[in-house]
């Protein structure tokens, strides 16, 4: 029994030896592949620590083997004395095998048995990468989707250089609002040259639009040669009135060629009044201060009657005055105006109330007035003298008074009411 002590031990040994290398190769991330060598420091401490607990392992079994046999031999020498111990007679030299007299861990005989090779030390596996066999563990993550494309960024404004370039003297603020001020005039001029009249009404009112504001631009930026310029591509009478209302901008702000504010006013004023006989010939015909009167002395000067009561076969003076008239040259350098007249009665509504006037009863036509002149009429108006019929019953009526120009093929109409007692 105690021969088999130094077995079972060693058999316990080595039965922990395995039990750690099981628990080491079942350890997370350690695997028995034969990789690369590229241990993490993880792996080689944990092979380090093993190495060590199982020499340790080894080193005391080795020892208690060695201890435990000698103890054995000595307890077999002293079982041999102890039975060779009743004969005195001296022990011979010779190599004889005494049968049965004890054994070691074989029995004994003559023939020189090797000893067994003392067990070698665990060779540990050569563990691999442990994030490089996590990585292969786990599974393929699936593929982005791309990515949709980004929209065009909008080119960036140039900016004023930051610093003086090439020793170039620096600009003031005036200076530079200036000169941004004439590139946005020469582009604004280039564009709208481009575009051109329109073919419809609406597209030729644009394009005039566009250039009469890049004039007003011009004048902004002082440059009153390019504000004057006439529009190209536009009717005549149409291209004088706008021009003249440029030129009387131009003549009002002149402080350099007119220091004087009432030449700059004068000259002002005949701009404009250039710039409104220019556009009344497109005007509508306009009639104002229809009245009847005792008396017409000129223009603007006369005496109406204090209430339009008349009686039949009375006289009365009719007083008007014109506007937006045309007049047309003529062969000696004179203005010619053509004006036909109507006037007519018709019956009011009844009890004075407000509406359209009923059937005509009394007509008076006025043949056509020429009135010629060497300037073009400021102060123009007619004047009609005519009396009520006899043939019309007492009432009330509408005296409406109708001028035809005949040169500017346009009418116009204007009312009053009176009675007859």
């Amino acid at each position: 029994m105690p021969e088999s002590l130094p077995i079972l031990r060693r058999l316990a040994a080595r039965t922990s030896v395995g039990l750690l290398v099981a628990l080491a190769l079942t350890s997370t991330g350690c695997r028995l592949t034969k990789v690369q060598s590229g241990l993490t420091p993880l792996t080689d401490d944990l092979a380090e620590q093993l190495r060590s607990q199982v020499s340790g392992v080894l080193n005391r079994t080795d020892e208690t083997d060695q201890a435990e046999t000698l103890a054995g031999e000595e307890s077999a020498a002293e079982n041999i004395g102890t039975r060779n111990g009743g004969d005195d007679q001296p022990t011979s030299n010779t190599n004889s095998v005494i049968q049965g007299a004890g054994f070691s861990r074989g029995p004994l005989d003559t023939v020189d048995t090797p000893p067994l090779p003392p067990p070698g030390r665990l060779t540990l596996p050569n563990l691999g990468n442990v994030p490089d066999m996590a990585r292969r563990l786990m599974a393929p993550l699936p593929p982005l989707p791309p990515l949709p494309p980004l929209p065009p960024l909008p080119p960036l404004p140039q900016l004023p250089p930051l610093w003086n370039v090439a020793g170039a003297p620096e600009q003031s603020p005036e200076s530079q609002t200036d000169s941004a001020l004439s590139q946005l005039i020469d582009s604004a001029h280039d564009h709208v040259n481009e575009l051109g009249p329109g073919t419809t009404p609406e597209q030729n009112q644009q394009y005039i639009r566009n250039q009469v504001y890049l004039r007003l631009l011009s004048l902004i930026g002082e440059r009153p040669e390019d504000a004057l310029e006439p529009i190209p591509g536009i009717d005549n009478s149409e291209k004088e009135f706008l021009q003249k209302l440029l030129w009387a901008q131009v003549n009002y702000f002149d402080l350099t060629g007119t220091p004087e504010p009432d030449k700059r006013a004068t000259a002002t004023i005949e701009q404009l009044d250039a710039a409104i006989r220019s556009l009344q010939s497109r005007a509508q015909l306009k009639l104002k201060h229809l009245a009847l009167c005792r008396q017409i002395q000129t223009f603007g000067n006369y005496e109406p009657f204090e209430k339009n009561t008349f009686s039949p076969g009375q006289s009365a003076l009719l007083y008007v005055e014109i506007q937006n008239f045309t007049s047309r040259p003529t062969g000696d350098g004179r203005l010619e105006t053509l004006l036909k007249s109507m006037i007519t009665i018709r019956e009011a509504p009844p009890n004075g109330q407000a509406g359209p006037a009923g059937r005509i009863v009394h007509e008076i036509p006025v043949g056509v007035t020429p009135d010629i002149c060497r300037t073009t009429r400021r102060d123009y108006f007619h004047n009609y003298e005519f009396k009520f019929p006899r043939t019309l019953p007492l009432g009330r009526y509408v005296l409406r008074l109708t001028v035809t120009d005949l040169h500017g093929n346009k009418k116009a109409s204007e009312s009053l009411r009176f009675v007859l007692r």
